[in-house]
C-alpha cells in the first residue's frame, strides 16, 4: 500500500493521496477487524463527521491521552476482542 501511496502522491499530489487513503481506509479497517476479531471505529472529541462523535467512555480515553501528552500508541495488544 505504501508503494501505491507514493505513486499516487507523485501522480496526483497530496490531494490525490488523501483521496487514495480515504478510499483504502474502509477496506483496510474491515480486513484488520476480521483478522483480529475486533471492533474498530473512528471517534473524536472534535469530529468533522457527526458519525465519529466520541461517546462518554471514548471521551474519557481522549481526555486521558490529552492529559498525559500521549498522542499515538502503537501497541494495540491490550485491545479487547469483540464478543461473538
Amino acid at each position: 500500500m505504501r508503494k501505491n501511496l507514493i505513486h499516487t502522491i507523485k501522480e496526483k499530489g497530496t490531494v490525490g493521496a488523501v483521496e487514495f487513503c480515504n478510499a483504502k481506509a474502509t477496506t483496510l479497517t474491515d480486513s484488520i477487524t476480521r483478522l483480529n476479531n475486533a471492533n474498530i471505529k473512528r471517534f473524536s472529541d472534535k469530529p468533522r463527521n457527526s458519525n465519529h462523535m466520541a461517546n462518554a467512555i471514548e471521551l474519557k480515553h481522549i481526555n486521558t491521552f490529552k492529559k498525559t501528552g500521549i498522542r499515538r500508541k502503537r501497541d494495540y495488544s491490550h485491545s479487547r476482542k469483540r464478543k461473538g
